[in-house]
């Protein structure tokens, strides 16, 4: 279940002349709290409705919930007494890699890595982009253009590098200043851009059967 934000985390007010790992900081005390406002009515409703803690999974960063075996009963109380609150519920699902060979490869050689930045790892193979960059092809100077939820271009790794007028076009609400209906534009013209402050990474986000489920992710 995933609840609406309620737009406290869209003001930057403060943040730009504070230093990263202030703002950082900022960012998850914000974040922190916004979920727990927003969560603690539909706690105490499910309290009320004897689910146990255990039942219950919230998550701050993305202000979701997952309730356990949740009845037909429960989510149409919570929809009933909290749907304005509420921007989605749907049931847990599980994603599968079928016909997939698990291989072990080492880490990258031959990448000189800046003093400053990641030490590259296998995901780098795992896309071929180690084997682009012994072609000459690194990315600088190009640009770079998405059909996404939109850009938030104020993002510390984007503002220094959005090209500016003719840089952004809405053809559906017809804005003339760039914004993000999602955060899921932002998220990937950055890692497109792939600045300093960010890398890639590999992570395991299903167990030992290939399979996992969606609250992991």
């Amino acid at each position: 279940m995933a609840l609406k934000q309620d737009g406290a985390l869209s003001s930057e007010s403060g943040l730009t002349s504070k230093s990263r790992g202030a703002r950082i900081s900022q960012l998850v005390a914000s974040l922190k709290t916004s979920a727990t406002n927003a969560q603690r009515p539909l706690l105490e409703l499910l309290g009320e409705k004897t689910m146990t803690p255990a039942a219950i999974r919230t998550f701050w960063i993305s202000n979701q919930m997952l309730i356990v075996n949740a009845s037909i009963e429960l989510v149409r109380a919570l929809e009933l007494e909290h749907g304005s609150s509420i921007a989605e519920i749907h049931e847990e699902q599980i994603l599968t890699m079928n016909n997939f060979n698990v291989e072990r490869t080492d880490l990258i050689s031959g990448v000189d890595a800046e003093a400053d930045a990641n030490v590259q790892t296998w995901s780098v193979g795992k896309i071929g982009a180690n084997a682009v960059w012994k072609m000459g092809v690194t990315g600088v100077n190009v640009t770079v253009a998405t059909i996404d939820t939109g850009v938030r271009v104020s993002h510390e790794a984007l503002r220094d590098n959005y090209r500016g007028d003719h840089g952004w076009f809405d053809p559906e609400s017809q804005s003339g200043v760039p914004y993000d209906l999602s955060g899921h534009g932002t998220h990937e013209r950055i890692l497109l851009s792939r600045v300093k402050l960010v890398s890639l990474r590999p992570i395991r986000a299903m167990p030992h059967r290939l399979e996992g489920q969606t609250s992991r992710l």
